[in-house]
């Protein structure tokens, strides 16, 4: 199942905006709720709706690194074990 199965096109909308501004690390909570507004108003729809889609997004690509890092590891320890 790929992301575009989970999210609906205004989803992915909100997700393209997102992912050209939106770093928790080194943004403040003042402007990540800036950024949540701007893509709201830009989009028609409501900032906590935005929040909401935003940590979707986010599980989704936890859930996906860590998919691939078990697969990492998993491949490592057959190639170990063959050897």
């Amino acid at each position: 199942m790929n992301r575009n199965d989970k999210f609906t096109k205004m989803e992915q909308s909100v997700i393209s905006e997102l992912k050209e501004v939106y770093d928790p690390v080194i943004m403040t909570e003042e402007e990540i709720y800036t950024e949540f507004v701007r893509i709201s108003n830009a989009i028609g729809i409501e900032a906590f709706e935005v929040k909401d889609i935003c940590e979707r997004w986010m599980r989704e690509e936890v859930l996906k690194s860590l998919e691939q890092t078990n697969r990492h590891f998993s491949s490592d320890n057959k190639n170990d074990m063959s050897k």
